[in-house]
C-alpha cells in the first residue's frame, strides 16, 4: 500500500487598503472611520502558491473596530466600493507554481525539438 500525502488549500493575501471619506460607520456613527481591505484568495500545494481564485472586500471601522464581510456591507458602502475589485490585481506570485510548471513544460519541449 502507497501513501500519498499532498498538503493543499487556500490561503489570503492583502493587496489594497482604500479608506472612505464622509462615510459613516454603522456601529459607533463615526464618520471617516472605515477603511475597506481588499484581499486576493489563492490556492496553494505545500504552501507555494499556485493560482488566484477570487477577490473580496473587508470593511473595518479604526475607531470601534467593527469589521464586515462585503455581505454585510450597506447599500451606500457597497455602492461606494464597487470598482475596488478592479482597481487591485492580484499579485503576480500567486501564480508561482503555475510559472513553475510551465517553465519546467517548456524547457522539455524546447529540449525535444532541439
Amino acid at each position: 500500500m502507497e501513501i500519498t500525502f499532498v498538503i493543499y488549500g487556500k490561503k489570503q493575501t492583502s493587496i489594497g487598503l482604500y479608506e472612505f471619506d464622509s462615510y459613516q460607520c454603522p456601529q459607533c456613527e463615526k464618520v471617516n472611520t472605515t477603511y475597506v481591505i481588499i484581499y486576493s484568495m489563492y490556492f496553494h500545494i505545500f504552501w507555494i502558491p499556485f493560482f488566484p481564485d477570487h477577490k473580496f472586500k473587508v470593511a473595518s471601522c479604526s475607531e470601534c473596530n467593527f469589521i464586515r464581510r462585503e455581505e454585510k456591507f450597506g447599500p451606500n458602502l457597497l455602492e461606494q466600493s464597487k470598482w475596488l475589485t478592479k482597481a487591485y490585481r492580484h499579485p503576480w506570485w500567486t501564480w508561482s507554481l503555475a510559472i513553475l510548471l510551465f517553465s519546467v513544460i517548456l524547457a522539455i519541449l524546447i529540449d525535444a525539438i532541439i
